[in-house]
């Protein structure tokens, strides 16, 4: 990304700089680093879900990676707040984008106890925990299948895997691996409910992509989830870590078809806010103000 930006250094006005809480930091802090050193103006867009841990761990880089930006865009309004509290003021919410005309609406006018899990296996995003809400789904629903999605980041997919076989639940879990997003895509069409399990996120891109397809989301309610739908009506938000309420939630569900077919409709409608034509409006303004 330093490579790049030099490279087009003549040639742009402004470069905006994805950044994350992790490693991804680092190539942020070093891109605008070097902005800084070209006289480029440049714009953080604050993407990773424990970006407020890192103003914690590395105040002075943050401040001197923040406080020099152009303005800071926040997806989510959790994000906007929790920089706030840290004494960033300069900064714009515009939500992640996506193009809905692209994703193919299936509206569930009824919901089967097919769930489907995409994220990559990685303890922050709690994958056992989709396990151990099948098992009691189970219960209800003796047909109720899984499907996983997503590569190993950590080893939790063989934890995962051996939990699958303590439970005896082979027959019910189907692990896809890494997918394109056009694959998983046609994947959905198979099941009606998307499952979210994480413990830490912002705003999760696949969420919002399970609403436009017209999936029923049950997730647990971290980070900047609850700013992107209303619990309820667009789709399902729980506590953290607890089987029971996802599982109690996903039977809800399964046993109310008219509710199940009201949180699919409505998670379509809500998904047209995150068009790019509307997201589109918001950039065109605020990069006007860039001089």
């Amino acid at each position: 990304m330093v490579k790049t930006i030099y490279i087009n250094k003549a040639s742009v006005s402004l470069v905006l700089i994805d950044t994350y809480s992790t490693n991804g930091f680092l190539m942020a802090y070093y891109s605008g680093k070097l902005c800084r050193y070209l006289k480029l103006p440049y714009v953080p867009i604050l993407h990773g879900g424990d970006l407020p841990k890192r103003l914690e761990r590395s105040p002075e880089k943050c401040n001197e990676f923040f406080k020099n930006a152009e303005f800071l865009v926040a997806p989510s309004g959790y994000m906007k707040k929790q920089f706030q509290l840290k004494g960033y003021n300069n900064i714009k919410m515009i939500p992640n984008q996506i193009d809905v005309n692209k994703f193919k609406y299936k509206e569930r006018v009824s919901a089967n106890p097919n769930i489907l899990w995409v994220r990559s296996f990685n303890q922050i995003y709690n994958p056992l925990l989709a396990i151990q809400t099948l098992k009691q789904v189970l219960e209800s629903y003796p047909e109720a299948t899984l499907c996983m999605v997503g590569p190993d980041k950590d080893g939790s997919l063989e934890l995962v895997k051996n939990r699958v076989k303590e439970y005896g639940l082979e027959k019910h879990v189907k692990f896809a691996g890494k997918l394109s997003r056009k694959d998983w895509f046609l994947e959905s069409s198979n099941y009606d409910i998307f499952l979210n399990t994480t413990n830490v996120d912002n705003t999760p891109l696949s969420i919002m992509e399970a609403m436009a397809l017209g999936m029923i989301v049950v997730t647990t309610n971290v980070g900047g989830i609850p700013f992107l739908f209303e619990d309820g009506k667009e789709g399902i938000m729980v506590s953290p870590n607890d089987a029971d309420i996802l599982s109690q939630k996903i039977v809800e569900i399964v046993s109310n078809p008219d509710f199940a077919a009201s949180l699919s409709k409505n998670a379509r409608e809500k998904s047209k806010y995150w068009d790019w034509l509307f997201v589109r409006e918001l950039w065109k303004k605020n990069l006007a103000k860039v001089k």
